[in-house]
């Protein structure tokens, strides 16, 4: 039981943070309300560059285990989360390779004058592999995440501080040859 915890766990960290080289999708869902945010105009398109930038950069890091180029888009404090669970997944023996589908923006709101927050539809293929073998274990096809993103300014510079899973729709797992 612990091990399908941690393997779910797992799918859902990776697929957040994960994002193959597809092309990905956006609906449009009305007005940014951030408005002025510690002096300094954050536009709409800015925010939603960096929640973009941080899943691309994810992808990569869980393929390749650092995080070293995702430091200029986390906190420290995010960044010591992620390095957590890059830590687990590769001492299970496995890596997850995701490809972001779609992606929804829905509000974006000022919860001061240092955070915003975003909330997104993103929907993913995650593929599970061991590292042994490069054997797909298993695969999601479809897998939908209802994210809030908490985004925080720290010297001068916007970054994610957080991530959490408001909602999820989990598709069945396809058995490797299936």
């Amino acid at each position: 039981m612990n091990l399908m915890k941690y393997s779910a766990l797992a799918v859902l960290l990776i697929s957040l943070i994960s994002v193959g080289c597809s092309q990905q999708t956006e609906e449009k869902t009305g007005e940014v309300k951030t408005g002025q945010i510690n002096n300094k105009q954050t536009t709409e398109s800015e925010i939603k560059e960096l929640v973009r930038r941080y899943d691309d950069l994810l992808s990569i890091a869980y393929i390749t285990n650092d995080l070293s180029d995702m430091k200029d888009v986390i906190t420290a404090d995010h960044s010591a989360r992620l390095e957590h669970r890059l830590s687990n997944i590769n001492k299970a023996g496995r890596q997850m390779r995701t490809e972001l589908k779609g992606i929804h923006f829905g509000a974006i709101t000022s919860t001061g004058d240092r955070t915003v927050t975003v909330d997104a539809t993103e929907t993913w293929d995650i593929k599970h592999v061991d590292l042994s073998t490069q054997k797909a274990l298993k695969e999601h096809t479809g897998y939908v995440y209802e994210l809030r993103y908490e985004i925080a300014e720290q010297n001068g510079k916007w970054l994610v501080n957080s991530v959490d899973v408001l909602n999820e729709q989990v598709s069945e797992p396809k058995k490797s040859g299936e």
